[in-house]
């Protein structure tokens, strides 16, 4: 009786163990798609070696990898800002401080790089695994074409600032040069005497003159 009722409890704990790792894995099954559906992509690496231990979908063909493809490269494999020295460097930062957000770059399948954020979270070994980083990685494509397209307008602005100010620069030299010489012929006309209708009319040319040169 005794030895009925231990089985009937290890059936029990046996069931109970197998109902709780069904609901884990729904929920990994249900973040998975809530990732990939919000365009995020999943890397857990061994802190190690770099290996990738677990990519979801997005992660993948977001470079134009299968799953199982990308689980057979390393991060240097794919950034070429994380060659295995600087991993290691990296690795050192991110078990101190925990967690590290970077912009970097991560090449492609066919070979072209796309910009993306990574969040990225330490995850110390346990028994049952290694020290591994979790990675949440977000494709920046969108943003860093607009960062580039604002550079272009501004260094578009710029110059047409500079082209301006030199236009209004050679402008006010080509002016002022008749206009001095017109000032220079009204002195010498009037030095030669002039009636009273004449000075006033020079007055009047003398003065437009100046104020034509305080605009310019």
């Amino acid at each position: 009786v005794a030895g009925g009722r231990h089985r009937d409890h290890l059936e029990h704990l046996v069931l109970e163990r197998t109902a709780e790792v069904q609901a884990i894995n729904r929920q990994l099954l249900d973040t998975q798609f809530a990732m990939d559906s919000a365009g995020i992509g999943i890397h857990w690496v061994d802190a190690r070696s770099g290996q990738f231990l677990y990519v979801n979908h997005f992660a993948a063909s977001m470079l134009g990898y299968s799953v199982d493809e990308l689980l057979a490269l390393r991060v240097p494999d794919i950034d070429p800002n994380f060659r295995d020295k600087d991993f290691q460097a990296a690795t050192a930062m991110i078990r101190e401080s925990g967690s590290l957000r970077i912009e970097t770059e991560n090449r492609a399948r066919d070979g072209h790089a796309v910009p993306i954020e990574a969040t990225i979270y330490y995850v110390p070994a346990r028994a049952d695994s290694p020290a591994r980083y979790i990675s949440f990685i977000t494709d920046i494509s969108g943003r860093k074409d607009a960062e580039h397209a604002l550079l272009a307008a501004k260094e578009a602005a710029e110059a047409a600032n500079v082209a301006k100010s030199e236009f209004l620069a050679n402008m006010s030299h080509e002016i002022r040069t008749p206009l001095n010489a017109i000032t220079g012929m009204a002195h010498i006309i009037r030095r030669a005497g002039v009636s009273a209708s004449q000075a006033e009319r020079l007055d009047t040319m003398e003065s437009a003159v100046r104020h034509l040169l305080d605009i310019i």
